[in-house]
């Protein structure tokens, strides 16, 4: 298991199980020689907000650890009616 970081003390979220949107951000250092974090689930489910149905797809969302200075979050819906849809939204400083 990987160490925790010197100040994780402090880490109140990321210890947490929680179930409603919050506004803190925990950070802390990334290990050496890591310089891009990627995050990936294909267990995205969300509800359409026209019809109220369940939409389910991938969810990835990358960026990197040095300086943050990009991210990159990828939806690749499932099919629906025969069209599969990707949306990628990218922010660079």
């Amino acid at each position: 298991m990987a160490d925790m970081p010197e100040n994780s003390e402090e880490l109140s979220v990321l210890k947490s199980t929680i179930n409603k949107p919050i506004d803190k951000l925990e950070t802390f250092p990334a290990p050496k020689n890591v310089t891009e974090v990627k995050f990936f689930t294909d267990e995205l489910t969300s509800i359409f907000p026209i019809t109220g149905q369940p939409d389910f797809g991938e969810l990835t969302i990358e960026f990197d650890t040095l300086k943050p200075k990009w991210v990159r979050v990828t939806n690749e819906q499932s099919k629906r009616g025969g069209i599969e849809t990707t949306a990628i939204g990218y922010v660079e400083e």
